[in-house]
């Protein structure tokens, strides 16, 4: 299980990335992620910037970007989530990347970004027990089998 800094970094990051398709500035966006995806690895980085491109022009055909932008940062998370998975070292690279993306963003674009990078906390102590929704998202359930007493 990821930490929740690395979970909120991957959010970000993936929010950031289909935000800046279709804008001015995709081509730095684009290349740093396929950079950061593909560590050092020439068949992984040109992979990655195929879909990229793929997710990108969709984007720019489509009717509704927002929903579009939507499914396709859940991809993109997991990508990521992977990532600092397997490297958690990534975190500051994708930090700065995220950083540099949302600087080329308009105002109106960060604040899509903002409002579309969701990440919901519930807990519960004792017998407790929570329920949770999510609505264009994951929910991802980390509990205990506490056994049941008959």
């Amino acid at each position: 299980m990821l930490e929740e800094a690395l979970l909120m970094a991957a959010s970000t990051g993936a929010t950031t990335l289909v935000t800046a398709m279709a804008t001015d500035g995709w081509q730095a966006a684009r290349d740093g992620v396929a950079r950061l995806l593909g560590r050092g690895e020439p068949a992984r980085q040109a992979a990655v910037e195929s879909r990229l491109d793929e997710h990108e022009a969709a984007v720019r055909g489509a009717d509704d970007t927002d929903a579009l932008r939507e499914r396709l940062a859940a991809g993109w998370r997991t990508d990521l989530e992977l990532l600092l998975e397997r490297s958690p070292e990534a975190l500051q690279e994708l930090r700065v990347l995220t950083a540099q993306i949302q600087g080329a963003l308009s105002p109106a674009q960060q604040a899509w970004v903002s409002a579309h990078t969701i990440v919901q906390h519930i807990n519960a102590s004792g017998q407790g027990s929570i329920a949770g929704g999510a609505i264009g998202g994951n929910v991802i359930f980390h509990g205990r089998d506490r056994g049941h007493e008959q």
